[in-house]
C-alpha cells in the first residue's frame, strides 16, 4: 500500500521567530508572520521577498487568506484585526473586532459563492465568534456559546458549518441555514443587549450608592445607563413625538391657508400652548437642552431608529435657525444652539450610521442637513472672527495710549473673602 511521503526541498531563514504561515489558494505567494509584529510575504517558488506588512503593535496570533488571493487577513494581541491587500501591501481596514480583549484567531469564508470570499470570521478572548463582510467590513453576525477564549476555528470546504475550539473545554458547531440575516435587527439586537446590561449595572451602582457600600470604590466606566439616562430618554421621546404631530398638523394648517385664507387655525397640543404657543422645534430643542451632557449620550443610545429620524429632521430645522448676525443692526447672533446640534448630529451618526447611510427616506434630509449645517457653522466662524479682529483693534488701541493691562480697585474684603483677580491684556 502507498504511503504519503515528504522530502525537504528548500529552507527559508528568517531573523523572527515564525508564529504563523499560509500558502495563498493560487500557490504563487507565501505569507509569514513574525515575532516582530510585521507579516512578511514572498514568492512560493523563488522565496525571494515581496511585501513586508507592518502597522500592528503586538504579537500576530494568525494570519489568513481569501480563496481569490486578494486579501489577507491578521489578528493580533493588540486587539485588532487588520485587513491587507496582497497587490501593494496596503491596510484596507483596521478593526477592533472584540473590543476590549484580544483576537485570538481569524479565517476568511470557503465555499463555491465567490461572494462571499472576503467574509471572515474571527474569534476572541470575550468568547465570542464573529462573523463579518469583508468588503464593507460590518459585522453580519456574532455567536455566543462559549464561556471562556476561543483559541481555533476550522471550516468545512463547502462553508456550511464552522467549528470552535475554546478553553472552556468545548467545541462547537454552528451550522449555515435559509434563515437570511438583517443587519438593521442585528444592530437593534446589539444595541438592546448593551442597553440592557448597562441598566443592570446603572441599577446595581445606584444601590450601593444609597445604602454606603459604594464608599471608597474606584470610579466606574462612563457610558453605562442609569435611571437618570433612561428618563431623559423618554423625555425625548416623547418631545420628539409631540414635535412630529405639531408639525404635522401646523404643515397642514399652512397649505391650507394658502388656499383659503380665512382658515381656522387649529387647536394645538395643551403643554405647547401652555409654554406660550412655542413651536414644536423649539420645544424640541428645549427639552433636549435640559438634559444634562453625561446622560445625552446614553440617552440618544435607547432612541428607536425612527425616532432617531425625527430628531434628524429637528436638526436640519435647528442648523437652519441662525440669523446672519453681519447684516444684524444689533450684531448679535441668534443661534439656536449650533453648539449642541452639531454634538447631536455627531452622536447620531456615530450610533446609527449604517442605518442612516441606507435611509433613503432620510437622503433628501441629509443633504438640506448638509446645507444648513454648512452656512451655520460659516456664520460661526464669521462671527469668531469677528470678535477677534475687534480684540485685536481694542489691544491695539490700549497698547497706543500707554495701557498695560487692566489692575482691579483695591477694596477692603471681608475676613475669609478671596479677591477677585482680572487678567491683563499685554
Amino acid at each position: 500500500m502507498a504511503k504519503l511521503q515528504l522530502q525537504h526541498t528548500r529552507t527559508l531563514k528568517l531573523a523572527e521567530d515564525v508564529l504563523s504561515v499560509r500558502y495563498t489558494p493560487d500557490q504563487k505567494l507565501v505569507a509569514v508572520a513574525l515575532l516582530d509584529q510585521t507579516v512578511k510575504i514572498f514568492f512560493s517558488n523563488t522565496l525571494k521577498h515581496h511585501l513586508t506588512l507592518y502597522g500592528h503593535a503586538s504579537a500576530i496570533l494568525s494570519i489568513s487568506i481569501s480563496l481569490d488571493s486578494k486579501l489577507l487577513l491578521s489578528t493580533s494581541s493588540d486587539r485588532t484585526c487588520k485587513i491587507w491587500g496582497l497587490d501593494f501591501g496596503d491596510c484596507h481596514r483596521s478593526i477592533t473586532a472584540h473590543h476590549p480583549e484580544p483576537v485570538l484567531g481569524g479565517m476568511f469564508e470557503l465555499g463555491k459563492d465567490e461572494r462571499d470570499w472576503h467574509n471572515f470570521w474571527t474569534a476572541g478572548k470575550d468568547g465570542g465568534v464573529k462573523y463579518w463582510d469583508g468588503d464593507t467590513w460590518e459585522n453580519i453576525l456574532t455567536l455566543k456559546g462559549h464561556h471562556r477564549e476561543v483559541w481555533a476555528m476550522t471550516q468545512n470546504s463547502r462553508g456550511d458549518w464552522v467549528a470552535s475550539a475554546g478553553r472552556d473545554k468545548s467545541i462547537r458547531i454552528w451550522s449555515r441555514t435559509d434563515e437570511q440575516v438583517f443587519l438593521e435587527e442585528e444592530r437593534e439586537k446589539e444595541v438592546e443587549e448593551l442597553y440592557e446590561e448597562g441598566l443592570v449595572e446603572g441599577l446595581e451602582r445606584s444601590r450601593l450608592e444609597e445604602n454606603g457600600e459604594g464608599e471608597g470604590m474606584e470610579v466606574t466606566q462612563a457610558g453605562k445607563q442609569t435611571i437618570e439616562t433612561l428618563n431623559a430618554g423618554e423625555r425625548i421621546v416623547e418631545a420628539l413625538e409631540m414635535g412630529r404631530d405639531d408639525r404635522t398638523l401646523m404643515d397642514e394648517y399652512e397649505r391650507q391657508l394658502k388656499l383659503r385664507p380665512k382658515t381656522v387655525p387649529p387647536t394645538r397640543n395643551p403643554i405647547l400652548l401652555a409654554l406660550g404657543g412655542v413651536s414644536a422645534e423649539k420645544y424640541v430643542l428645549s427639552v433636549v437642552e435640559k438634559v444634562k451632557p453625561a446622560n445625552l449620550q446614553d440617552a440618544l443610545l435607547i432612541l428607536p431608529f425612527e425616532h432617531v429620524e425625527i430628531l434628524i429632521s429637528f436638526i436640519t430645522i435647528w442648523a437652519q435657525k441662525v440669523a446672519p448676525f453681519l447684516h444684524s443692526s444689533s450684531l448679535t447672533l441668534q443661534g439656536w444652539n449650533i453648539k449642541l446640534t452639531t454634538q447631536l448630529l455627531t452622536s447620531l451618526i456615530r450610533i446609527h450610521h449604517a442605518q442612516i447611510v441606507s435611509s433613503r427616506a432620510l437622503r433628501p434630509v441629509l443633504d438640506q442637513l448638509r446645507i444648513n449645517l454648512r452656512k451655520s457653522l460659516s456664520r460661526e466662524r464669521e462671527l469668531t472672527g469677528w470678535n477677534t479682529a475687534g480684540l485685536g483693534y481694542i489691544k491695539r488701541e490700549l497698547i497706543e495710549n500707554g495701557v498695560v493691562g487692566f489692575e482691579a480697585e483695591e477694596i477692603p474684603l471681608e475676613k475669609g473673602a478671596k479677591k477677585r483677580a482680572f487678567p491683563a491684556i499685554a
